[in-house]
């Protein structure tokens, strides 16, 4: 496929891509300054420069978060709906802070777009019929964050379905080598049909296995930013387009 990033290439958009990496940067340094948590681990400058390019390239009517509780992410999202006519940040977390109040807090000099919230355990979450399109969907939310739900087995069954043909965001997924030592008991790790060996949270598994079942490849948006000459570091993000149809086949 083209380069996803692509108009990004003259010398003036990867100006633009450094710029944005530099503000990230700072920005990760304030929200190590906010929680005191050095490193900060919930996103890194390069997952916050991926998710702004998707939304200012995708330029998604709505911007579906889930997992937003501490904002991190939302900077991104919401920085680029500032640039993207009539899109909105629609958060989804059992219990997020309140961005308007936070962004003024601590961020009284970048201009965000609109953001609005749902506060709500993410398996009883629908997605509304209003929601406009294009939609782009952050999916950053762990399985067994709250005992007895499986997030990604509600997203398969209820979320994907209605997103089909929209674009799907997924943090905290690597690409690395099939053996590959797991850090812990929290995370796992599965191939994908395409050879490839995904390492995350507990959530990777019922995912790879859905994308296995559906044949859903997906990519990762530092592969089109290397391919621009714009090689980043701490990338955790993968990207997949849903199919026009998603769910058991006969």
């Amino acid at each position: 496929m083209p380069n996803v990033f692509s108009q990004f290439a003259s010398v003036a958009g990867r100006r633009t891509v450094a710029d944005k990496l530099t503000l990230f940067k700072r920005v990760i340094a304030k929200l190590e300054d906010i929680y005191d948590i050095r490193p900060f681990d919930a996103q890194s400058a390069q997952s916050l420069l991926e998710l702004w390019l998707l939304v200012v390239t995708i330029r998604p009517r709505t911007v579906f978060e889930l997992g937003c509780g501490m904002r991190s992410s939302t900077i991104a999202l919401a920085l680029a709906a500032a640039e993207v006519p009539g899109c909105r940040v629609c958060g989804v977390d059992i219990a997020p802070i309140d961005f308007p109040s936070f962004a003024r807090q601590h961020f009284p000099d970048l201009r965000f777009g609109p953001v609005a919230d749902t506060a709500v355990e993410a398996t009883a979450f629908e997605i509304p019929d209003h929601w406009p399109r294009p939609i782009l969907m952050l999916y950053d939310a762990h399985d067994g964050g709250v005992p007895g739900k499986i997030i990604s087995r509600h997203a398969i069954a209820k979320w994907f379905p209605k997103l089909a043909g929209q674009t799907v965001a997924i943090h905290d997924c690597l690409v690395v080598s099939p053996d590959f030592v797991l850090p812990g008991e929290r995370f796992a790790k599965a191939m994908h049909w395409s050879g490839r060996c995904i390492a995350g949270f507990a959530e990777v598994q019922h995912l790879m296995e859905w994308m296995n079942r559906e044949r859903i490849d997906f990519w990762r948006p530092d592969d089109e930013l290397a391919q621009l000459g714009l090689t980043g570091r701490d990338s955790c993000l993968i990207a997949l387009t849903l199919p026009a149809e998603t769910g058991p086949r006969h």
